[in-house]
Order: C-alpha cells, then sequence, then structure tokens
C-alpha cells in the first residue's frame, strides 16, 4: 500500500559514497497504514 506521508517526516540518507540517494521516517508502522492513500493522477 502507498500512502501520502508528510515532508516533515521524511528525511534523505546519504548513501556510501556520500550522495543523498534514500528516504527515511520515523514513523512506526502503524503511524504509517493510518495514512491516507496515495492515489496517482490518471494521465
Amino acid at each position: 500500500m502507498k500512502v501520502q506521508v508528510p515532508i516533515d517526516q521524511v528525511r534523505a540518507v546519504p548513501d556510501a559514497t556520500g550522495a543523498t540517494r534514500n528516504l527515511t521516517t520515523d514513523m512506526t508502522a502503524a503511524q504509517l497504514t493510518s495514512l491516507p492513500r496515495w492515489n496517482p493522477m490518471p494521465q
């Protein structure tokens, strides 16, 4: 399930080379599943 995570709950994590490529959050699984579902806009 994809959800809408508030941007202030996400942070970038650098990879081994120092480039920022991954995102993470400290939210629990319960918090994440309670968020609104993400629905892409039709193209």
